[in-house]
């Protein structure tokens, strides 16, 4: 009975001091503290080089799967971003279409790397538009774009290969003939007299 009354003396204990507690004030024990959250930063973008820029655009249009996203990027690049490109473009306009192997190259990306090149107006790039007036009648589009080029640059020197060009043998139907369109225009905005007789013969 003793042990009873024992146990009782204590509850009323803990009860007394459990009561003083709370109006000293004392607060209950804070819960856990949340983990803090910690936010790792993105890495920096990588900068490429102008080689390794080069070698990114090559490997996105030579992909059949990235090649017409990356052709209209292409179209709308600032000239400054095209200038660095030159010469993988310049890779890409003179591929031929028998090429095979690591040099082969779609055909079809010659005329659009050429234009990219074309929009720079840059004298420099002269000797590759004059080199692209020799043209293959499966794969004329680059000499229809280095015709305009020379026209519109007003070449001097390109009067002669232009003529070569206006006066090629072609069938009446066939679509190469744009390039001998594209070279009777050019003649006659560069106005130079040798390419009178020509012009007047109608060839």
């Amino acid at each position: 009975m003793r042990f009873g009354h024992r146990r009782i003396w204590v509850l009323i204990n803990l009860c007394l001091w459990a009561g003083c507690a709370s109006s000293r004030g004392v607060a209950p024990a804070a819960p856990p503290a949340a983990p803090v959250e910690v936010i790792k930063e993105k890495p920096a973008a990588k900068v490429l080089s102008p080689a390794g820029e080069m070698q990114r655009w090559k490997r996105e249009l030579l992909d059949p799967v990235t090649r017409q996203a990356a052709l209209e990027a292409l179209c709308s690049l600032e000239l400054a971003e095209v200038r660095p490109l030159v010469p993988m473009l310049t890779e890409l306009a003179r591929a031929k279409p028998w090429q095979e192997g690591d040099n082969a190259f779609p055909i079809e990306l010659r005329d659009p790397a050429l234009r990219a090149i074309a929009r720079l107006k840059d004298p420099g790039t002269i000797p590759l538009f004059l080199e692209l007036l020799q043209f293959y009648e499966m794969a004329y589009e680059p000499a229809v774009t280095a015709a305009q080029f020379l026209g519109e640059m007003k070449v001097a020197e390109a009067v002669e290969p232009l003529m070569r060009a206006m006066e090629s043998p072609l069938p009446l139907k066939s679509p190469a003939n744009k390039v001998r369109l594209a070279a009777i225009a050019a003649l006659v905005a560069i106005a130079d007299a040798r390419a009178v007789p020509a012009l007047m013969r109608g060839d």
